[in-house]
């Protein structure tokens, strides 16, 4: 999701979703919702805005819009544009395209554009689905489970954190219960 934004000035989140566990249209964390159903970072819920906006912000560059239902926005800890009501996990309500056109543009690069940076050390939390799932993935370094469906790391830098995530994620779809 966030190739090439290294050297940008601005990144814009758009068409983005709730995160895993909480309802909204297609909400999700990386992964089917069958597989995980939290994500947490330093202890707090994590969407994937929250993960991209960190990776980021890092780097110095703020996030100057994300669009999505009215549930991402409202998890969201940096601008938004709610372009359609969730009903469900497969339904929205949708305003009209002018309307929509009109929110982007007046959120787009307004409001407050510090870079969201939090401190390290930085420790995700995976909640999966079934115990399997969590155990199928205690093959990286540094991993501890928690308990039965939580496994959790630490690192002081986040990309190399985040890098682990995204390999627990893939690793996760070995696991014979996954799909």
């Amino acid at each position: 999701m966030m190739q090439g934004f290294e050297g940008a000035d601005l990144v814009f989140f758009v068409g983005y979703h709730a995160r895993a566990g909480k309802e909204g249209v297609l909400s999700h964390t990386f992964d089917s919702p069958t597989v995980v159903t939290e994500v947490a970072l330093n202890g707090e819920p994590c969407s994937e805005a929250r993960m991209n906006a960190t990776l980021a912000g890092l780097r110095g560059i703020p996030v100057g819009l994300m669009t999505g239902d009215d549930l991402a926005c409202a998890e969201a800890e940096s601008l938004y544009a709610g372009v359609k009501t969730a009903v469900d996990r497969y339904t929205a309500r949708c305003l009209s395209p002018q309307v929509v056109q009109e929110r982007i543009r007046e959120a787009a690069g307004g409001g407050d554009l510090a870079p969201y940076a939090p401190d390290p050390p930085y420790t995700f939390t995976v909640e999966f689905a079934t115990a399997s799932s969590a155990a199928s993935v205690l093959f990286f370094p540094g991993l501890e489970r928690g308990d039965d469906r939580r496994v959790s790391w630490t690192h002081e830098d986040y990309e190399t954190a985040f890098k682990m995530f995204i390999g627990v994620m893939l690793l996760s779809r070995s696991d014979p219960d996954y799909g």
